[in-house]
């Protein structure tokens, strides 16, 4: 008759309830499970225990006792009781009967004398005084090993422009969330990301990964990045001792805005137009269709073309602006030139291939009606 100390895979079912600071249930297996815990963690360790012995004896006087090593790491511990998972009420020691499984769950709380990079281990020793049911050498000393992580993640934002501060727009271009939970005795990584629009979790991804962890759109990390609609969003993410990261808020804009380009005479060019103006007038509007909902607002406005480049940038983010080019007065070199604005959110519209011809053209007349009554030649050109 042998104890079945059977292995789990707690570490999936611990961290599902984990990051929301709710009990989390160990497993103990024939190898020492593992677990990073933060401040105040809370949870169970189960020990089931099968009596299948050919005797049909049942085992009397069945208990367990947690054991913490080294001895010095006691006080980062608390056991806060010990109950038979499935009978209500029971209070060990209990009996065992025969083909009966009976898993003894261990209740804890991480106290607050627990350090950054603290490492113990947890065995659950089995009282069986009748030796009915008799544990696996293999299996005797069954435990949990705990590791403290006190320090939290550092998330940040990146797209396709480069890093985002916490409420910058985006056109969600290339979207990275990275999570670095650092270097250190006991570093976790990161565990849990969270996407949150309108109260709600969006998405979410609950892969472990070692210290730190690029978060992208591709299959397997967090698809939804590739495909987010328009509005704000917040980030939370944790570690695997349940940690959480500063949150990070975005909002996703793909609206382009709108882009006029006007000459001296206050006529309107588009793709390909031609003009002898000497200088162009270029504006933005960011208003959504609606014609009245702001989009991220006007970021740039650039005209460039042969020998020739300037900009402006709005740190306001206006809804509307526009910029007469060249800045300062004068006029610019004929050629091909291609007007842009770029709003907040990274969005470009465009109106490329403008010619600017400031050229006169040569008028030149030719008479053909012959002299003297014909036979000369005419006068030939004027």
């Amino acid at each position: 008759a042998r104890a079945s100390a059977r292995a789990r895979p707690f570490q999936a079912m611990a961290r599902a309830v984990f990051f929301a600071f709710a009990v989390v249930s160990l497993f103990v297996g024939p190898a020492a499970a593992e677990i990073f815990v933060g401040s105040g963690a809370q949870g169970t360790i189960e020990f089931p225990l099968e009596n299948d012995t050919a005797s049909g004896e049942a085992a009397a006087g069945v208990q367990v006792t947690p054991r913490v090593e080294p001895a010095s790491m006691a006080d980062r511990i608390q056991f806060d009781g010990i109950a038979v998972k499935e009978v209500a009420g029971a209070v060990l020691p209990i009996s065992i009967a025969v083909g009966q499984t009976r898993t003894l769950v261990v209740s804890y709380t991480i106290k607050a004398a627990a350090q950054d990079g603290d490492s113990f281990q947890v065995f659950l020793d089995a009282d069986l005084p009748d030796q009915v049911v008799d544990p696996d050498p293999a299996t005797w000393d069954t435990s949990v090993r705990f590791k403290f992580d006190k320090t939290k993640p550092v998330m940040t934002l990146k797209d396709a422009r480069g890093t985002l501060a916490s409420g910058a727009p985006t056109n969600a271009a290339g979207l990275v969330i990275t999570v670095d939970d650092g270097v250190g005795p006991a570093v976790s990584g990161p565990g849990r990301i969270e996407l949150w629009k309108d109260g709600a979790v969006f998405a979410a991804s609950d892969q472990d990964y070692v210290a730190k962890h690029d978060y992208t759109s591709a299959a397997g990390d967090l698809p939804a990045l590739g495909n987010l609609p328009e509005g704000a969003f917040t980030v939370k993410a944790f570690d695997q001792a349940g940690n959480e990261a500063d949150p990070v808020i975005f909002k996703v804009d793909r609206t382009v805005a709108r882009i006029t380009v006007l000459d001296d005479d206050f006529r309107s060019l588009l793709q390909g137009g031609r003009t002898n103006s000497r200088q162009l007038l270029v504006g933005g509007n960011d208003l959504k269709p609606d014609g009245v909902s702001p989009g991220s607002g006007v970021f740039k406005i650039r005209l460039s073309g042969p020998g020739f480049a300037e900009e402006s940038v709005f740190a306001a983010f206006p809804t509307q602006e526009s910029v007469k080019f060249p800045k300062a007065g004068g006029s610019r070199p004929p050629g091909y030139y291609t007007a842009r604005v770029e709003d907040a959110a990274g969005n470009v519209a465009e109106v490329s291939e403008l010619m600017v011809d400031n050229t006169a053209p040569v008028v030149s007349i030719f008479d053909s009606m012959p002299l003297n009554g014909g036979g000369l030649p005419g006068r030939g050109w004027k």
